[in-house]
């Protein structure tokens, strides 16, 4: 490694091993900190050895909450320049210097540096079906959606003084996304800055798809506004053909009843 960077990189991560994966994807020298989220005492306990040992700082959060975590990060980090990641996808090589330079030369005052995910296809015809329909709503159009996702601290105070709020449990990042773009912060893709994401397997994606739902029924009943991606299976069925577009209505429908029953369930306790 060479000198250190004056980078963080945040990694929240709830009961997931993967997360030593991508510590040791890592190939700058700089702060990394771990935020164990909501874990359970025996992950904790079997993980922080091989966190120290990685060099990573682990922050110990007892409530599972990722915006709160990542805000936690964030407030906790030595660095101005601070890199979202997730445990479970892995730094090609040379991406975090990419995205550091990005930042070095284009400025970190009207910007923020996004790279891009690549899923594995993992094995077998399904899990490839995923990794399409994942790559067909994280890329379309350039978001400052995470991973990786590379931001300063001095755009707080642009943005409502913070940078994930800790009232949506998921779709934090599509709330950044919308007020970044309301105060005239741009999203700037850096080329060959590459990770890879775990492969899915269909009850991981659909939980997550259905959480997605969630993330916007709480957006709404707040009033928080959100940048939805295109999830568009006419553009799906296009580009990717009919498998993929099937499996997107899939998709679609978990994202719906996420959205739908956490609506339902508002209006029901509003209405004791």
């Amino acid at each position: 490694m060479n000198t250190r960077c004056a980078l963080t990189i945040v990694i929240p991560c709830k009961d997931d091993p993967r997360v030593l994966e991508c510590l040791a994807s890592i190939d700058v020298d700089c702060e990394v900190l771990v935020v164990v989220n909501g874990s359970s005492d025996a992950f904790v306990t079997a993980i922080s050895v091989a966190l120290a040992e990685a060099g990573a700082v682990m922050i110990y959060r007892e409530e599972a909450n990722l915006s709160a975590a990542l805000e936690h990060g964030v407030q906790t980090a030595g660095n101005d320049a601070i890199l979202f990641m997730d445990a479970d996808c892995q730094f090609e090589p040379g991406t975090i210097d990419r995205l550091y330079a990005a930042m070095t030369t284009g400025g970190a005052e009207n910007k923020v540096y996004k790279g891009s995910v690549c899923f594995d296809r993992g094995h077998g015809y399904l899990p490839r079906l995923i990794a399409r329909s994942r790559h067909v709503h994280t890329t379309a159009p350039p978001t400052a959606f995470k991973p990786p996702l590379l931001v300063h601290r001095g755009l707080a105070p642009r943005i409502g003084g913070y940078f994930f709020d800790s009232r949506l449990l998921w779709k934090e990042d599509a709330d950044l996304d919308w007020r970044l773009r309301e105060a005239g912060v741009a999203v700037a893709p850096v080329a060959n800055a590459l990770i890879r994401h775990a492969a899915l397997d269909i009850c991981t994606d659909l939980r997550s798809n259905y959480r997605y739902g969630v993330g916007a029924a709480l957006g709404k009943l707040m009033a928080i506004p959100l940048t939805t991606p295109d999830r568009s299976l006419r553009r799906t069925l296009q580009s990717e053909g009919i498998a993929v577009a099937g499996y997107m209505s899939l998709a679609n429908l978990a994202r719906g009843i996420g959205y739908r029953w956490t609506l339902l369930m508002a209006a029901v306790r509003g209405s004791d």
